[in-house]
């Protein structure tokens, strides 16, 4: 675990901000070489790319401030803290933010938007996968503490003043439970992709097959702030797990509804 990659002087690289770039090159560059496999203006995928990258930062950060908002109520200088201005944010926030440009991009460009989501589908898996080993770098989005062959000890004082990270204490290595996930679901939609039926089942699949990952490894992590308001249950992220479960099945019954129509 290595938070800080580089310091030379005032100029201090951080892992994760260097992991996080290398997931949206890669990503961008993985959907933009696609694009042209599906048919699409690989120009106006990378540069539709560039935008969904910068709403998931930027919602992505909303969505941290508004699942704690009582704290930053509270506590408004936190606002512009280094802990909060060098975060990711919260993954799904990321998400929707991205998915909303996207659905405007394939509007205003004209392209098809399922078949967009197909293609950008493998990227956002990618880039997940990337950016949870930045995670592990960094020391954010950690476990909770097991008793398990596997378990990580995370030791860095910098970790623990900027995100909290218990130090010295046995914890799930909940990083890379996702990131693990993220890359599996990866190579499965590059594999899904060669064989889809029809325009949106790479999308299904991913919307279901990420949803239910994230909602098992979720039952693993220890960072504060993971509850309802309303319910000790469920987190925010397994809710939201849950919904996307339900979209993608949705979405793969009626895209191979239609599929079997067109076939009669």
């Amino acid at each position: 675990m290595h938070p800080i990659l580089i310091k030379l002087g005032p100029l201090t690289l951080h892992s994760y901000g260097v992991l996080l770039a290398a997931a949206v090159l890669l990503g961008t560059w993985l959907a933009s070489h696609r694009a042209r496999k599906a048919g699409l203006d690989a120009d106006k995928v990378w540069n539709l790319c560039i935008y969904i990258v910068l709403a998931a930062l930027l919602v992505a950060k909303i969505w941290l401030i508004l699942s704690d908002f009582a704290f930053y109520r509270q506590n408004p200088r936190e606002l512009f803290s280094l802990a909060t201005l060098q975060s990711g944010g919260v993954f799904y926030g990321g998400f929707l933010g991205g998915l909303a440009v996207a659905v405007w991009g394939a509007w205003k460009w004209k392209l098809p938007a399922m078949r967009l989501l197909d293609v950008l589908s493998p990227s956002l898996m990618l880039g997940a996968a990337i950016g949870r080993l930045g995670c592990y770098c960094a020391g954010c989005c950690y476990g909770r503490p097991a008793a398990v062959p596997w378990a990580i000890v995370f030791t860095d004082e910098y970790a623990n003043r900027m995100f909290g990270t218990p130090l010295g204490v046995e914890l799930h290595p909940t990083q890379l439970y996702n990131f693990v996930a993220a890359a599996l679901i990866f190579v499965f939609l590059l594999w899904l992709a060669a064989r889809r039926k029809f325009d949106g089942q790479v999308f299904a699949a991913m919307l279901v097959l990420y949803g239910a990952t994230r909602y098992v490894t979720e039952i693993y992590r220890g960072d504060p702030g993971r509850a309802l308001g309303f319910t000790t249950a469920l987190s925010q992220a397994q809710l939201t797990g849950i919904i996307l479960v339900a979209a993608g099945a949705f979405l793969w019954w009626r895209g191979a509804r239609k599929a079997a129509g067109g076939r009669q």
